[in-house]
């Protein structure tokens, strides 16, 4: 459903995001002056920063694109920090059981002249943001927040009310996948970072999610490769991610980071008469009980099921996008195949 990386002006990659329905964008060189309010199929929306005094340019802006047959259900929210950009989409339009949040970040490395700057710490100004849309619906965060986390724990461990006096409505942290990293660094960024999570009950999908499982790499620098761009979502719809990819590094998207991508299940229509599409799938609803995760967890052992997931850990390692459209597709089915085996359908 949507993507993350840092260049607009490339016709390959234009191309490619043109069957999403979101795209953000971090760290652009794009001012206010560029005037650019449409990006093929997509209404463009951007937050600059001011140019800088010794070459005049712009660096570290925000974008986010909407495909202009949902703009009417996504609202663009004010912003009060240039580095921040939120905005918002309508659960009744969507299926959402709430109204889902969206946040698109770049915090700059803390040792950098922009940063040493600022009147204002980015990390508290995100932290006090999450806190005010988590009391309104559901958050995720993207973007580039130069944080290493290595694989510590983004959730409290073990996590129980039976025996502390706790107040009543204490929401108690799910015992869910650990995550991997290829990254086994932690600097005192990314120790903020887990604090948001924990304190907010946000969970990251890398190397956590299908299609990341191993926390791949997301910048490569002269310097060395690091994980430091992430997707975290409220933990009350992590079983609505259908899978998260982090791309290969492709230099004429980027400088050093690797394009983040990941679809959400949703149900909506729209009637797009240029694109021809009157409906977008829709996935059946499924009744998710506390057995249901051992139960969905054994349905995907099912022979048939490992045969499905043979082939498409097959099909995502080329690198043609036909072939990862077929991976998605295949993937979608796979989830669909073990719920339907495992879980009670919603009539």
């Amino acid at each position: 459903m949507n993507k993350e990386g840092n260049k607009t002006d490339d016709p390959l990659f234009l191309n490619k995001i043109d069957k999403y329905d979101l795209a953000f964008f971090a760290e652009t060189h794009i001012g206010y002056e560029s005037n650019i309010h449409r990006i093929g199929p997509f209404n463009c929306y951007n937050v600059c920063r001011p140019k800088t005094r010794a070459n005049n340019r712009f660096f570290g802006g925000l974008a986010v694109l909407v495909k202009k047959n949902i703009k009417p259900y996504v609202k663009i929210l004010k912003n009060t920090c240039t580095d921040i950009m939120w905005i918002k989409l309508e659960k009744d339009f969507f299926g959402f059981q709430k109204d889902l949040y969206m946040c698109v970040v770049y915090n700059p490395p803390s040792m950098s002249s922009y940063t040493q700057g600022l009147d204002r710490d980015i990390t508290e100004c995100l932290e006090q943001e999450t806190a005010k849309y988590m009391k309104m619906g559901n958050v995720l965060l993207c973007g580039d927040f130069n944080a290493r986390i290595a694989n510590s724990p983004d959730y409290i461990l073990n996590d129980d009310q039976s025996y502390l006096p706790l107040f009543d409505n204490y929401p108690i942290d799910k015992q869910i996948l650990k995550r991997q990293s290829s990254d086994t660094t932690i600097d005192s960024r990314g120790k903020s970072l887990l604090d948001l999570c924990i304190l907010n009950q946000l969970r990251i999908l890398n190397g956590r999610v299908l299609g990341d499982v191993f926390g791949k790499y997301t910048c490569y620098t002269p310097n060395g490769s690091s994980v430091v761009d992430y997707v975290m979502v409220s933990e009350s719809i992590l079983d609505q991610i259908l899978y998260f990819y982090v791309h290969n590094f492709m230099p004429t998207i980027s400088d050093c980071h690797c394009i983040l991508e990941w679809e959400m299940s949703s149900k909506f229509t729209v009637d797009d008469n240029d694109c021809n599409i009157n409906m977008f799938d829709k996935s059946p609803n499924f009744i998710w009980s506390d057995e249901s995760p051992t139960n969905f967890q054994t349905a995907l052992l099912l022979p048939d099921i490992q045969t499905q997931i043979d082939t498409f850990n097959k099909s995502i390692i080329k690198e043609s996008q036909s072939s990862v459209d077929e991976a998605a597709a295949e993937l979608s089915h796979i989830f669909l195949s073990a719920a339907t085996n495992s879980l009670k359908e919603i009539n």
